[in-house]
């Protein structure tokens, strides 16, 4: 599994503890696609693309490494 360290200053400021705990679960099964229907899940998504991460439907809904030959799964951990 891939670990992406993101800083706690690069998390947008208008995210709430429900957007922390879908992108440092999101590599558990159904995280982000429970997140989905709340409008959360898009936004933790397009910030985790930034990272090149994106989501696998094997797992269901899962992060995943989606650069160039990446096939990992990625936890994000957030560091102060």
């Amino acid at each position: 599994m891939k670990v992406v360290q993101v800083k706690r200053a690069d998390i947008p400021e208008d995210w709430t503890a429900e957007h922390l705990r879908v992108l440092e679960h999101g590599h558990e099964p159904r995280v982000v696609g429970d997140a989905a229907s709340t409008g959360i899940g898009d936004k933790v998504l397009g910030f985790a693309s930034r990272y090149r991460v994106g989501v696998t439907v094997f797992g269901g809904l899962t992060f995943v490494d989606v650069s160039p030959g990446g096939t990992d799964a990625v936890r994000f951990e957030i560091e102060d």
